[in-house]
């Protein structure tokens, strides 16, 4: 749908830039439609196929929101809703590096936008389908040798002193023929703490050839 818009607007070709969730859309839409995406951006995210057997032992403890937002409905969508503010104000605080960056005014957008009960229930469903649904698509792409071949920027956070339980460059570089990847020194909120560096960044990834 989002290729057939695309074109209707008048783009047979495009780059896509995602963050998180975006990103994945960004990684399927490079897989699926290779013919109309130039260049790619990929922050702070892997490809759910990848994530979810990399997570074990004590390095589940910082994704404990995954397995708990894909439980069935509505355990967690009532949960949240008991309050909401705590729930997604301890991720927006704490996915910050240094902590404070985001300013007031973006942290209560984002709050705002999370009491609503049609988000919390979106949000819920699409973490149940990055625990059931996508993996399975990732791993048929992966042993159908399916690859990204145009130029692809995979960035993430520094993890700082925390240990991941996976690799990020290692693991794009199984998906990416042509890549290119950065580390920024900040947590997980990529354009808002590092708006300048990542804009640097997206310029030369849009000025290679896709």
């Amino acid at each position: 749908m989002f290729v057939r818009l695309m074109d209707e607007l008048g783009y047979q070709r495009f780059a896509v830039v995602g963050h998180d969730r975006g990103a994945l859309v960004a990684f399927r839409l490079g897989l699926d439609f290779p013919a109309a995406i130039s260049q790619i951006a990929v922050l702070d995210v892997i490809p759910q196929g990848d994530l979810w057997p990399a997570l074990s032992g004590v390095g589940t403890v910082f994704a404990a929101h995954l397995p708990f937002l894909a439980q069935p409905p509505d355990l967690p969508e009532r949960m949240i809703a008991a309050d909401p503010d705590l729930f997604f104000g301890h991720f927006l605080d704490s996915w910050q590096s240094p902590p404070g960056q985001l300013t007031a005014d973006v942290r209560a957008a984002y709050l705002a936008a999370c009491r609503k009960p049609e988000t919390i229930a979106a949000i819920c469903a699409d973490y149940r389908a990055g625990a059931f649904i996508d993996p399975g698509h990732d791993q048929a792409d992966a042993g159908a040798g399916r690859r990204l071949r145009m130029p692809v920027l995979a960035g993430w956070q520094d993890p700082g002193e925390q240990v991941l339980p996976f690799g990020p460059a290692k693991i794009w570089a199984s998906w990416a023929t042509n890549l290119s990847t950065v580390t920024y020194q900040c947590g997980h909120f990529i354009a808002e703490q590092q708006p300048v560096a990542l804009c640097a960044d997206l310029c030369r990834l849009l000025e290679k050839d896709g």
